[in-house]
């Protein structure tokens, strides 16, 4: 993401001119070892499907990714903003999850809705 950062920062003549950034849902670039974040929402929907007891610690994971991301690129008074509207879209993945629990399938739809 700091890359990406300094990419379009370097792109830009007027800092005054806004611009948007479209990106995928980040991936292992920093660390072979990390999951795309895709790949851990669809993991975690899984899981609940299974009723394992795994899900709740997936999700964390996808949770403490993003707010690492956000600590890490964002000056604070900014990053609560964005802080906050990821807690309101995990709030919705939660439902989506215990959906997924009582139903014990994860189907095509769901996993739909719950990767993005």
């Amino acid at each position: 993401m700091t890359k990406v950062a300094e990419l379009v920062s370097g792109e830009l003549t007027d800092p005054l001119t806004p611009a948007a950034v479209v990106v995928s849902a980040m991936g292992a670039v920093a660390s072979p070892k990390r999951k795309k974040v895709t790949d851990l929402l669809l993991q975690t929907a899984h899981a609940s499907a299974r009723d394992d007891g795994s899900a709740g610690q997936r999700l964390q994971d996808v949770i403490d990714l993003h707010a690492a991301t956000v600590d890490e690129l964002l000056p604070s008074d900014a990053g609560e903003a964005v802080k906050a509207a990821i807690a309101k879209d995990v709030g919705d993945l939660k439902h989506l999850l215990s959906a997924i629990t009582l139903m014990r399938e994860a189907s095509p739809r769901l996993l739909e809705l719950v990767s993005g």
